[in-house]
């Protein structure tokens, strides 16, 4: 902790983690109550021995780091798996089996932290309203292989 002052800036993590070779940190921030947003995520995560996930409470002018144990309890009600999920250090996004995970860390492992937005209980429909933003097509064809067409006689 040489150099850095209490409570620790977001901004001196980077120098925690250059001075503790063993630790890794991501920082999570609570958002409305329920909506959990990873503000940093570690180029470390899975090259070091200990991992650590500070999440961030605020109260006005306020605030306040506590520890996750768990990711998969803090965001597995995301998921309708009833069971331990893997999560994903970058989205948050929870899955089922560790291989799946496994083929998605790759890609998101190349770029900043992200925040998935689910729709609200009712909210569900996505609906495209920029048709001005389309490209033009000179012709499309549109192809259902699980119908076969005969001619009429």
């Amino acid at each position: 902790m040489d150099g850095i002052q209490n409570p620790v800036a977001l901004l001196a993590i980077n120098q925690f983690e250059k001075q503790n070779p063993e630790i890794s940190v991501n920082m999570l921030y609570l958002e409305d109550e329920r909506e959990f947003v990873p503000i940093r995520t570690s180029k470390f995560c899975n090259q070091r021995k200990h991992h650590v996930i500070p999440l961030v409470l605020t109260d006005q002018d306020k605030f306040h780091y506590t520890c996750v144990q768990h990711l998969s309890r803090l965001v597995g009600c995301r998921s309708k798996h009833e069971h331990k999920t893997h999560v994903c250090q970058y989205c948050l996004h929870p899955f089922r089996n560790e291989d799946t995970l496994s083929e998605h860390l790759p890609v998101f492992s190349q770029n900043m932290a992200q925040q998935v937005v689910y729709p609200k209980p009712g909210q569900n429909i996505v609906k495209f309203h920029n048709y001005h933003y389309q490209f033009e097509v000179l012709f499309a064809i549109y192809a259902d292989f699980e119908s076969f067409l005969q001619k009429k006689r």
